[in-house]
């Protein structure tokens, strides 16, 4: 607001001399000199205030911005930096409890990769977000109960989740799949929560 009042003053201010200038060159209009003068002069004189004291103003609201801003990044790398120690300190004490379970869990991670190059796909013919969205909850009961009982017996904690939303699959499916809806994969959704990798084997 005060960047467009700041540039409104400026408009004014040149138009205004620009007028006293043109009247002044021009042979048709007839003017007293101390009028216009004192006119001009008035003009700057309430003009220029007021643009130095928005054009402060508006600096001191863009340092203010580049500060909280500045604040914002280190705020985050600090969060990104502890997540990752807590990560590190949890993978390691999982790693620890049983011996060579890490590498195990890594070979068998590597394994599938290898097995499953491909990226997946839906299987049905699905030509828009509403198809795919149709699609999923039809599949939603029976795939919630493959899981489980998956999870379940190798000892982890199943939450069932919501589906994922109409706006997120569309945003998935432009930004990372050219507007494919069949590559969406991920419209069921659900944790599995294990607490040692010797579950994961």
């Amino acid at each position: 607001l005060e960047s467009n009042t700041l540039a409104l003053a400026a408009q004014y201010q040149v138009m205004l001399t620009f007028c006293g200038a043109f009247i002044v060159l021009s042979s048709d209009f007839k003017y007293d000199h101390r009028v216009l003068g004192s006119f001009l002069v008035v003009v700057n004189v309430v003009i220029l205030p007021i643009m130095t004291y928005l054009g402060m103003q508006d600096m001191r609201e863009q340092e203010a911005q580049r500060i909280k801003i500045g604040l914002l990044r280190t705020q985050l790398l600090t969060d990104k930096a502890t997540d990752r120690a807590k990560f590190q300190a949890v993978w390691a004490r999982l790693g620890a409890d049983v011996r060579g379970v890490e590498a195990r869990v890594l070979s068998e991670a590597k394994e599938l990769a290898r097995r499953y190059p491909d990226t997946p796909k839906q299987l049905a013919k699905l030509n828009d977000s509403d198809a795919l969205l149709a699609q999923a909850r039809i599949s939603e009961f029976a795939m919630h109960q493959a899981m489980r009982s998956l999870v379940v017996n190798a000892g982890g904690v199943y939450e069932q989740g919501p589906l994922k939303k109409k706006e997120r699959v569309e945003e998935k499916m432009y930004a990372d799949y050219n507007g494919d809806p069949m590559r969406v994969v991920d419209v069921v959704r659900a944790s599995a929560i294990f607490l040692t990798f010797a579950q994961l084997t």
